[in-house]
């Protein structure tokens, strides 16, 4: 087949509709997933739309952001979801792709987890005895109410087709709602191109930033939510290893909401809010530490192993599955500071990082965004027929 003949075959699909409340890349999470798969897709010759209530993002594709409504939040959900179904019904596009639960939808691709999951993670992460109470009030919450209702609906219409970030985001689905035609297409995330000369340099910037010397351990962790990423947990867990090994370490926490602060170098915590520039902290780091309560297919957890540093994340985390083969330690859960800690330990080693990471550079392909949308073209023709 020749050049033009496999680009007209790719055409097939033509026109593509994706639909997620806020479109803020730099956020990071589903927008900057989103951001990065629409615009792969448009590099291939696809026409692809982005609707959304707010955007803050100049794109190589078209962003059209519907008027809304200044009511509450459950009506001013309600309302842009009713919206994107005129927006479906009108049939101008080949394939509708939602992160949302909307009925008539092409493809549902919860990329932040099904919200049975994300009512089981917040009870989990808090004391036993308000376990109920924070279960009661999350199933009563207006906007989670009219997620959880449609979420239902679209599980059970066969015409839309349930996509998974990750196996565990699958396994939810088939466990909470008995859906079995899920299909999964494992996370991607784009890197920026760095030889190894650029990230020495990186490494050197950081580490001088913070007054850490080259072989003091340096372990990163990220995220907006520090509940939800088990910030408080990583502290702990980092203050008993620090105690019981006696290893010389900084925690360095980033993109904490209102909690960037000066660097105090030689400080075992350092906090910075967001950072437009995380591969040079990555570069600067031995280890990523992702404590989630809940976690679709982490962002962070990808890029570590894509950039070839080892990492450490919770079985709640989909991203996890890459670590089982070699890229890194899963542990059983958040508050497991002693397992936390025994596995930072074995990150001490020099010799097990460097087979760490060997196992993640092996990985870095497979994690790529063109293998991400190749999987997706596919699904996509499938559809059409």
């Amino acid at each position: 087949m020749d050049a033009a003949a496999a680009l007209t075959k790719r055409r097939i699909i033509t026109k593509i509709a994706f639909f997620i409340e806020s479109f803020t890349p730099g956020r990071g999470g589903r927008e900057m997933s989103t951001a990065q798969v629409a615009s792969e897709l448009s590099a291939r010759g696809h026409e692809v739309s982005v609707f959304c209530r707010s955007a803050d993002s100049a794109a190589s594709f078209r962003v059209v952001c519907l008027p809304g409504l200044p009511r509450g939040k459950r009506a001013a959900l309600e309302h842009f979801i009713g919206q994107c179904r005129h927006v479906i019904d009108s049939g101008a596009f080949d394939v509708t792709h939602s992160v949302l639960p909307i009925p008539g939808a092409s493809v549902y691709q919860p990329r932040g987890g099904i919200v049975p999951a994300q009512i089981e993670a917040s009870v989990r992460r808090r004391p036993a005895a308000l376990g109920g109470l924070v279960r009661f009030f999350n199933t009563f919450r207006a906007s989670q109410q009219l997620l959880a209702r449609l979420e239902r609906q679209v599980m059970g219409e066969e015409r839309t087709c349930i996509l998974a970030v990750s196996e565990l985001v699958a396994q939810d689905a088939r466990r909470c709602y008995g859906c079995q035609r899920v299909r999964v297409v494992f996370n991607a995330v784009q890197v920026p191109q760095a030889n190894d000369e650029l990230r020495r340099q990186w490494r050197q910037e950081v580490r001088a930033q913070l007054g850490l010397p080259d072989d003091w351990l340096l372990v990163l962790t990220a995220g907006h939510n520090a509940r939800l990423k088990g910030i408080g947990c990583a502290i702990s867990a980092h203050d008993e290893f620090r105690r019981s090994s006696g290893v010389a370490s900084t925690l360095l926490c980033l993109g904490l909401k209102g909690k960037h602060r000066p660097l105090q170098p030689g400080q075992p915590v350092q906090t910075l809010g967001h950072v437009s520039d995380i591969f040079r902290y990555y570069s600067a780091a031995d280890v990523v530490l992702l404590l989630s309560w809940q976690d679709a297919c982490s962002r962070v957890i990808l890029e570590a192993v894509r950039w070839g540093v080892p990492s450490i994340t919770t079985r709640y985390n989909g991203a996890a599955e890459v670590l089982a083969e070699g890229a890194g330690i899963v542990v059983e859960s958040p508050d497991d500071s002693a397992g936390v800690a025994a596995a930072l330990a074995t990150m001490c080693d020099p010799a097990s990082r460097a087979h760490m990471r060997r196992a993640c550079l092996a990985k870095a392909d497979y994690l790529s965004i063109r293998r991400h949308v190749d999987e997706l073209e596919a699904l996509y023709r499938e559809l059409a027929r």
